[in-house]
């Protein structure tokens, strides 16, 4: 717990130019960046397969100078296609169980947990658990990439 207490910020963390208005945002009403709160209908949204859909925050979007998220609402034997993206990523847990598949790793998870998945490894999850889980993806930058590589290969077939 020491190594938290700490006088010195990390270099990474401070901002490299000040923030513009509207930096990083598309279309004609910039967000208001005197706000630093950002509701769930203000992101958007996606579903991705049966059982797995959330919200998606482009940190450029919303204020961030290089953070960006993705919030799942994950239901029992569900989870994402297996994808990659091109900057590392955090998975952070607090309820529940997952199976994932980070690479040629194939691993079970017990929350609260984070996980960390490097840049450009292929992986996915699914939610292990009785219950719907809530996960939360943290990754650098102000957009997100994805590409995705197939269907998720820890999912019941379908007969």
């Amino acid at each position: 717990m020491s190594s938290l207490r700490t006088n010195t910020r990390p270099q990474q963390c401070r901002p490299s130019k000040p923030t513009t208005p509207g930096h990083g945002t598309s279309g004609s009403n910039p967000p208001n960046l005197s706000t630093h709160v950002i509701h769930l209908k203000q992101m958007g949204t996606f579903y991705d397969a049966p059982g797995e859909y959330g919200y998606v925050l482009e940190g450029g979007n919303h204020g961030f100078e290089s953070l960006s998220f993705i919030l799942t609402e994950t239901h029992p034997g569900a989870g994402p296609p297996l994808h990659t993206h091109g900057c590392e990523e955090a998975h952070v847990l607090l309820e529940g169980s997952a199976r994932y598949i980070i690479g040629k790793r194939t691993f079970t998870a017990q929350a609260p947990y984070v996980v960390r998945i490097p840049a450009g490894v292929p992986h996915t999850f699914m939610n292990t658990g009785d219950r719907v889980f809530r996960l939360i993806a943290v990754l650098p930058g102000q957009k997100i990439s994805y590409t995705e590589l197939g269907p998720n290969p820890l999912l019941k077939k379908n007969p």
